[in-house]
């Protein structure tokens, strides 16, 4: 081996010594998603969890207006998918008239961050054209169980087919920082032909 190799072959090796030690690797950050059980792993649904109950945030629950005649079929299947389908509408008593709210699948957000813009993605499927509604909500009565608050963001999904949905949260001020922040899918105006499948629910920040 000559001295000429030996000494291009020791300033490479001395050149990677010196570039290394002056840098750094910087590793892409993990995206958090705030949705717990996005994938509905954990097959559990609870009945109504009260903006009260923080021991149960983070967990999927169901909500129905049945006393008004609104009525499905929800469920996580085999294949770890939500599953709803419609099979009445009801109405609401002082108007007559249904609402998307009367049917939902909803989770209280653990880690949801005022003034940050999120983007909520899921993949949806139905066995015919359908229509859901996307709503973020703030609850004012995080002490009581009534149900007054404010639409962070709201919006009629169309489903054709099987898609993964994209939406852009924009940034909101809570108007009190204690207050919990719903995320819902919306079943009430939905029609009663159609199984619709929710899968992958993630809500990052942007």
């Amino acid at each position: 081996m000559s001295k000429k190799f030996l000494l291009v072959f020791s300033l490479v090796i001395f050149g990677i010594i010196i570039f290394t030690g002056c840098t750094s690797i910087v590793l892409p950050t993990e995206e958090t998603n705030i949705v717990k059980n996005g994938d509905f792993s954990d097959h559990t649904l609870l009945p109504t969890v009260a903006p009260t109950d923080t021991t149960n945030f983070g967990k999927w629950f169901l909500f129905e207006a049945s006393w008004w005649g609104e009525s499905w079929n929800a469920t996580i299947t085999q294949n770890s998918e939500f599953s709803a389908e419609v099979l009445t509408h009801g109405a609401a008593p002082w108007d007559n008239n249904d609402y998307w709210w009367f049917l939902q699948l909803a989770q209280w957000l653990e880690g949801y961050e005022e003034g940050t813009t999120y983007v909520l993605t899921f993949d949806a499927s139905v066995t015919s054209p359908n229509e859901i509604h996307v709503a973020l909500w703030e609850e004012f009565n995080h002490t009581s169980q009534s149900d007054d608050g404010n639409v962070i963001f709201d919006k009629v999904v169309s489903i054709d087919s099987a898609t993964t949905v994209e939406l852009n949260i924009p940034a909101y001020t809570l108007t009190d920082p204690n207050n919990p922040v719903k995320l819902g899918f919306e079943f009430g105006l939905s029609a009663t032909d159609s199984v619709i499948f929710i899968d992958n629910v993630k809500l990052i920040e942007q």
